[in-house]
């Protein structure tokens, strides 16, 4: 499974604010930290004040955010957003990652386990 149709399945959308005479709406988007099949996990996220283009509810995305991978991952390093000189690569926000990478990603790792991706998901509730 792609990134984007990962996303298109379970991306969670909640209106926080709507002003019609600004033609506006906030909301907060959130989806499940991702399980790979050979057990490399990390957060993609999408919207709204996230590094993703475009940052609102879409049907495709281009680049994403990524967080947190639960190893160092090469195809990421480039991405990594870092104050320091070492970059922490696993406790680390990675912007503006093109969903091709992702994709790269996704692949390296056997694809998303959708089934633990569901079960973690479900036991943070």
């Amino acid at each position: 499974m792609k990134i984007n149709e990962f996303i298109k399945n379970n991306l969670k959308v909640k209106v926080l604010n709507e002003d019609p005479l600004m033609r506006h709406m906030m909301t907060s988007t959130r989806l499940p930290h991702i399980v790979c099949t050979d057990g490399f996990t990390m957060s993609v996220q999408v919207g709204y004040s996230l590094y993703s283009e475009p940052k609102k509810v879409a049907k495709r995305y281009s680049k994403v955010e990524i967080g947190y991978p639960s190893e160092r991952e090469s195809l990421l390093e480039e991405y990594v957003e870092s104050f320091y000189v070492t970059p922490d690569f696993t406790d680390s926000i990675y912007p503006y990652v093109p969903v091709k990478i992702v994709d790269k990603v996704l692949k390296k790792h056997g694809g998303i386990d959708m089934t633990e991706t569901l079960r973690r998901s479900h036991d943070r509730l």
